[in-house]
């Protein structure tokens, strides 16, 4: 203690920088540019102003991580902005934007050229830039990613292309009970133990599945868009009482295969039956099942 006193007396009254004095209990009095500090007992901040915690003068914008992958029904190839450019991201993609559709292509005439400052390319998309009108002369080539500072903010693009890879789905979902598996017991005087494979999850197109590899977020965003067009819907429950809104994590993720072990009554033949949505090629296998007798008009067993 005696080694803490002496070290507080040799500091007591000591004057720092920007008229700051240190006393002996740990505290700094006075107040430097930034405001008044506090020091605790080990010598280390404990209170102080976080500057720009507050209301900066000018807060930094710059470009934003990711844009807009879907635009209402429509993919979206990249968005330019019309401000200056800057070579520091931080400082870029200033003033408006335009969104540009994929599989679009737009040509300026009369002298006339397209404005860019900065441009992000989304995933799985290409922009091409031409030299001249009509798309002609030379091409430039810009895949996913940004470009902080491509032209300064003026017209340097008389004619542009914009396409992806992926495909957005634009099918049309459907509903129906399908028959999982048929047992047959008719033949036998005992009850017999029978198996079928039951599936759950979603299993997508091969154009699907293709589109998904060009990144993680254009995966989650085509599937989000997906299984919207069934949460949508306002037709496909007409028929099969399934609420589409309420789809849990197994039948949205990648679906798997169970085998179901069953004993069948003597005497009885049943069919197994689930639900399943379907659009385009892909199809999501719900958990909602039943058993149903062919024998008495399809009268449903159990559900």
């Amino acid at each position: 203690m005696w080694f803490g006193f002496i070290l507080g007396e040799i500091i007591s009254g000591l004057v720092l920088s920007n008229a700051q004095t240190v006393l002996a209990d740990g505290q700094v009095i006075g107040t430097n540019t930034h405001g008044t500090v506090l020091l605790n007992a080990d010598g280390d901040a404990d209170t102080c102003d976080f500057i720009g915690s507050s209301k900066p003068d000018e807060q930094v914008e710059g470009c934003p991580t990711k844009i807009p992958l879907i635009r209402g029904k429509t993919l979206n190839a990249a968005r330019i902005y019309l401000g200056a450019g800057n070579d520091v991201p931080s400082l870029a993609c200033n003033g408006g934007c335009q969104d540009s559709a994929a599989e679009t292509k737009f040509t300026e005439s009369g002298n006339k050229q397209f404005i860019m400052g900065s441009v992000i390319v989304n995933p799985g998309c290409t922009m091409y830039v031409f030299s001249d009108y009509n798309y002609k002369g030379t091409v430039k080539k810009f895949v996913a990613g940004l470009y902080p500072n491509l032209c300064g903010g003026v017209g340097c693009a008389p004619s542009m292309l914009f396409t992806c890879q992926q495909v957005l789905p634009s099918c049309t979902p459907s509903s129906a009970w399908q028959t999982v598996a048929t047992l047959d017991n008719t033949d036998s005087t005992i009850p017999t133990e029978f198996s079928y494979e039951k599936t759950i999850g979603t299993k997508f197109s091969e154009a699907m599945t293709a589109s998904f590899g060009t990144s993680v977020t254009v995966k989650e965003e085509l599937e989000e868009s997906f299984y919207g067009l069934f949460k949508e819907s306002t037709s496909i429950s007409a028929t099969i009482d399934f609420n589409w809104k309420t789809m849990d994590t197994e039948e949205t993720s990648t679906d798997k295969s169970y085998t179901v072990h069953v004993t069948l009554p003597a005497g009885l033949k049943v069919f197994i039956e689930e639900v399943v949505g379907t659009c385009g090629g892909s199809k999501i296998h719900t958990q909602m099942f039943r058993v149903v007798d062919p024998k008495k008009n399809n009268k449903i067993l159990r559900t």
